[in-house]
């Protein structure tokens, strides 16, 4: 199998494609550069969560750096049930807390 630029530009599965989306939500949405940056639980190593916050407004970023399934700890995602879904690299829904598939990522918005 090939993976190149040609075979994903139109493919909004692609990860060319991903990367538009992630390079759109920097330019859209303010707390990526501007807000205050958190890492959650640096001690798990496959898994990487971050929070970028205003005093309104929050993003979590967490994600899966293994191939294999990952649980997310309660103590990552404490007070973001009500966040909601802003983007992933997987299709379909996904929900705080929920168990991340093997190289997911995911970004919540509150």
């Amino acid at each position: 199998m090939t993976i190149n630029v040609e075979s994903q530009v139109d493919d909004p599965a692609s990860v060319f494609s991903h990367y538009r989306r992630l390079i759109a939500l920097r330019y859209s949405e303010p707390l990526v550069v501007s807000g205050r940056y958190s890492l959650l639980e640096p001690h798990y190593p496959t898994l990487f969560a971050f929070t970028r916050v205003d005093d309104d407004h929050g993003l979590l970023v967490p994600a899966n750096w293994s191939g294999s399934p990952l649980d997310v700890p309660s103590s990552a995602v404490d007070g973001w049930s009500d966040a909601s879904l802003l983007m992933g690299n997987y299709p379909g829904p996904a929900s705080v807390g929920a168990r991340l598939r093997p190289w997911e990522a995911v970004v919540f918005r509150r």
